[in-house]
């Protein structure tokens, strides 16, 4: 053996004989030709080595936990309280109860989650089911509700009747809270307020319903205290801003004070924090910013989930982030003329599209579909600002946020039944908007309208009408012009 070579011992190497043959160790300092460059069984388990060795004792990047918004327990895994049985209702409900609860609980999940493709609705329809098997009155509490409201679906003529006794069945409840008594209040009654105010036609006896609810909710310990059922915790919510966004008033459940301002989802450490308006006045209020951060994060989400043909979870998150939003948005007013209002009523009008149901569906009463004022006072900001900027001579510095905020509410109203002059005005101004930025082609606008809040699979099959809709008038403009010169104003 060389004496410039230098040898590590191998374990196990005093127990054999001196005169055993001694397999070359890859880990051998070596200054021997034939040891540079060892062959390829002690490369790899060199590599081995190397890698393992790597993995030792390397600290790991704490991911920051997004809690419950509510307050109370955070997101739990699918799982079962200590002494509560799985077949719990099946050995208590009879067939036809258990068959009416079956059919009604993925109507209840498909309205709550308009953006189906990207949740995992099976998850959410488990999470229903667990809450009936671990409180059988709550179960036949919304056993009765489900069969009236099939008996509704079949034939509208005994919904007056079944409502009525629905109502009269809670009188002595509502004569002890007027009084101001304090009472038990079960996840049942609150269910059964819940849906009176889901199927009421009048939007008195809905408000009352409503002030109702919050004063059980209250009695209970707040919002917080209904975790243990979160869907009856996320129904409570969609009803209060519903009706907030209705009647134009302040939500119930939340007050100002209540809220933390700071983002929800969005980490602040890894978010970018970039925002659409940031160089186009000096100050901007970081509450309306944070919510704005939320909200692209979560838009960044739902797009990837669909890009990847995968399922954003847990579902509860979805509405969760929605609902904070919301509330904090509910609770900023900036004056009719600031950008900051026209921004506040976009992200308004953009969670609502997502959160609450769509206007044409079926389980949601007229009286409670908040999308039409919303999307009117969103389109009447933005055509205010318009309006004002014309009365400028100087370029203004933000056009891609104004092509953004009228695609935006374009979307919005294409389905609702406003006024002709809104939807003209509003395709006038993406017509003029793109062509002033340089975009001719979809694709163009479309990564434009991207920097702000755009959901690919709900956005972009309309915004893509609304633009050949809009190309197709300005070339229609640019005709009339040429062949009429006498029209200066449309050379």
């Amino acid at each position: 053996m060389s004496k410039r070579q230098s040898h590590v011992m191998l374990k196990g190497e005093s127990s054999r004989g001196l005169g055993a043959a001694v397999q070359p160790d890859p880990f051998v300092i070596s200054t021997s030709l034939e040891s540079i460059k060892p062959d390829a069984k002690s490369r790899k388990l060199i590599r081995r080595y190397v890698t393992k060795g790597k993995k030792i004792n390397r600290p790991k990047r704490l991911k920051r936990a997004v809690t419950s918004w509510f307050g109370g327990r955070g997101v739990t895994p699918d799982g079962h309280p200590a002494g509560i049985c799985r077949g719990l209702a099946v050995d208590i409900l009879d067939p036809k109860m258990l068959q009416v609860l079956h059919d009604f609980v993925p109507i209840m999940v498909k309205v709550m989650y308009p953006v189906e493709h990207c949740v995992d609705l099976a998850t959410e329809n488990q999470h229903w089911h667990d809450d009936l098997a671990q409180d059988i009155a709550y179960a036949q509490s919304v056993s009765t509700i489900a069969s009236v409201y099939f008996d509704i679906i079949r034939s509208r003529n005994q919904e007056l009747q079944k409502l009525m006794h629905m109502g009269t069945s809670l009188g002595p409840l509502r004569a002890q809270l007027a009084a101001g008594t304090d009472v038990a209040v079960t996840d049942s009654t609150i269910f059964t307020v819940v849906a009176l105010a889901l199927r009421s036609e009048d939007l008195d006896a809905t408000s009352t319903h409503m002030h109702g609810l919050q004063q059980m909710i209250r009695l209970r310990g707040g919002i917080s205290a209904l975790s243990t059922k979160r869907s009856l915790q996320i129904k409570c919510c969609r009803i209060d801003l519903a009706l907030a966004m209705r009647t134009g008033t302040k939500p119930l459940l939340f007050t100002s004070p209540e809220l933390a301002w700071k983002p929800y989802l969005a980490d602040p450490a890894t978010s970018p924090r970039t925002y659409p308006w940031r160089d186009l006045f000096d100050s901007s209020d970081i509450r309306l910013v944070n919510i704005y951060l939320d909200l692209s994060e979560f838009t960044r989400s739902l797009n990837l989930a669909h890009q990847t043909k995968r399922k954003i979870g847990p579902p509860a998150l979805f509405q969760e982030v929605l609902i904070s939003a919301q509330y904090r948005l509910h609770h900023l007013s900036y004056p009719s003329h600031d950008i900051q209002e026209t921004l506040r009523l976009a992200m308004l009008a953009f969670s609502a599209s997502l959160f609450l149901s769509a206007p044409h569906s079926p389980h949601t009463r007229p009286v409670l579909d908040c999308n039409k004022g919303l999307a009117a006072a969103f389109a009447d900001s933005l055509l205010l600002r318009v309006l004002e900027r014309k009365k400028d001579d100087r370029r203004d510095p933000c056009l891609e946020l104004d092509l953004c905020l009228a695609f935006l509410g374009r979307v919005m109203v294409s389905v609702l039944d406003l006024a002709e002059q809104q939807r003209s005005q509003l395709g006038e101004t993406i017509a003029r908007t793109a062509p002033a930025l340089g975009l001719t082609a979809w694709t163009e606008v479309r990564r434009v309208l991207k920097r702000f809040l755009w959901v690919d699979v709900i956005h972009d099959e309309p915004g893509r009408r609304i633009f050949d809709t809009a190309s197709a008038g300005t070339l229609e403009d640019h005709c009339a012009a040429w062949l009429n010169p006498q029209n200066d104003d449309l050379r």
